[in-house]
């Protein structure tokens, strides 16, 4: 991830300085020839995503889908979104979770409040609303391609995400 930052921040690795909000939200303090740069990264496993963004913030999320029960399941949804999870085939709830649920943590990781915001206060869409303190934050929102069977992966931002690109990088020896 250093590297990845520092080579489009323009500075060596080891000149990079990452600060977390009282959150725990990560922003760089030295951008170097990139001013404005966001960033947020997630971890399932061995798998890893980066999110790179320029002048607004940024959250993604990446989970391996794994069995959860419904009761657990149904604290992070909506009502709406509850009701189109109980519709479906015992077999694809999973599925269905992590997809919701790594939306809902892109989200919160933008807006740079992490689990401390409810994931029942809003619907996963691509265009999301957030109730927060009377105020109501807008977000944009894609759900990503798999990166690797049995996976979910979003990323959310407070811009429009148009194009994305996507890279796979290669192992290092050590994972």
């Amino acid at each position: 991830m250093r590297a990845v930052l520092a080579r489009y921040a323009g500075i060596e690795p080891e000149a990079l300085v990452i600060e977390c909000s009282p959150l725990g939200k990560p922003a760089l303090s030295s951008p170097g020839d990139c001013p404005g740069l966001r960033f947020n990264a997630s971890a399932s496993g061995t798998l890893a995503l980066l999110a790179l963004r320029r002048d607004h913030e940024v959250g993604v999320d990446v989970e391996a889908v794994q069995d959860i029960q419904d009761d657990i399941a149904r604290r992070a949804m909506t009502a709406p979104e509850r009701a189109a999870y109980d519709d479906l085939p015992p077999a694809a709830r999973a599925a269905h979770f992590y997809a919701l649920w790594t939306a809902k943590e892109a989200v919160a990781k933008s807006l740079g409040r992490g689990l401390a915001q409810a994931f029942d206060a809003f619907d996963a869409l691509e265009f999301v609303r957030v109730p927060h303190g009377g105020e109501i934050d807008t977000l944009w929102l894609k759900r990503l391609p798999a990166p690797r069977a049995g996976y979910a992966a979003a990323i959310a931002s407070a811009a429009p995400l148009g194009t994305l690109r996507l890279w796979t990088l290669p192992s290092t020896p050590n994972g």
